[in-house]
């Protein structure tokens, strides 16, 4: 989104879909704050010192006023706490490393998430999503925790470390639980159109799977992203 233009294009695609609240990685912005966008607000994080990186949220204007708490932790995750009418909802958004990086950053990231969760009230809404650049298999003894749906047989290294959080932690994996066609599943693109991932997960904790109606991805949108 460090783009002329792109948070607006952002912005426009969320109000054709009529999302509420959208998980924003890669702002690449180079301070902490608000901007309004039309019916939309945008709270951000900076990037890093390599300016890279940066996660935030947009959320229908609609819902500030049900706006508790946002916080963000580093240039990977932030947290927006929401009022609801029972419950409050704990959003993390997050952008995990990818593969190639270090077992060192790694176990750093995931140890931060496991701090948050730790010091969050088991009673509440949480829900863990964005970039998780994890590849969910379909083992069948993780089935109650991963379902059936995952366009992958096998986990990657950055996967195990993502069913270590959610088995530990009493999550769930929302969007291989559901069935679709496989292009409402995928996540990204090659910029060459030819390859597709999965890597982008939305995690509930177990007690409230069952207000989940559905998970899936809609390709209609352009946001100049390699992430639909």
């Amino acid at each position: 989104m460090s783009q002329p233009g792109t948070a607006i294009s952002v912005v426009k695609e969320i109000e054709k879909y009529k999302v509420k609240i959208v998980a924003l990685q890669e702002i690449r912005w180079n301070d902490e704050g608000t901007i309004d966008i039309n019916d939309t607000t945008i709270l951000y994080g900076k990037y890093n010192e390599r300016r890279q990186f940066g996660v935030g949220l947009a959320v229908c204007k609609s819902l500030v006023h049900t706006i508790k708490e946002f916080k963000v932790i580093n240039y990977r995750i932030a947290i927006l706490i929401v009022k609801a009418k029972l419950f409050d909802i704990i959003f993390i958004y997050v952008h995990a490393p990818t593969e190639e990086k270090s077992q060192e950053e790694k176990e750093e990231f995931y140890a931060e998430i496991e701090d948050i969760l730790s010091r969050i009230n088991n009673s509440k809404i949480r829900i863990i999503l964005g970039d998780m650049n994890a590849k969910i298999g379909k083992e069948q003894f993780l089935k109650l925790t991963i379902g059936k749906y995952s366009l992958y047989e096998t986990t990657n290294d950055n996967d195990i470390k993502l069913i270590d959080l959610v088995t530990g932690k009493g999550f769930r994996i929302m969007n291989t639980m559901l069935p679709h066609k496989d292009i409402n599943k995928s996540t990204w693109r090659s910029p060459d159109g030819q390859y597709i991932n999965q890597i982008d997960h939305i995690l509930v904790n177990e007690r409230f799977t069952n207000t989940v109606n559905d998970v899936r991805v809609y390709r209609g949108t352009d946001c100049n992203s390699d992430h639909y």
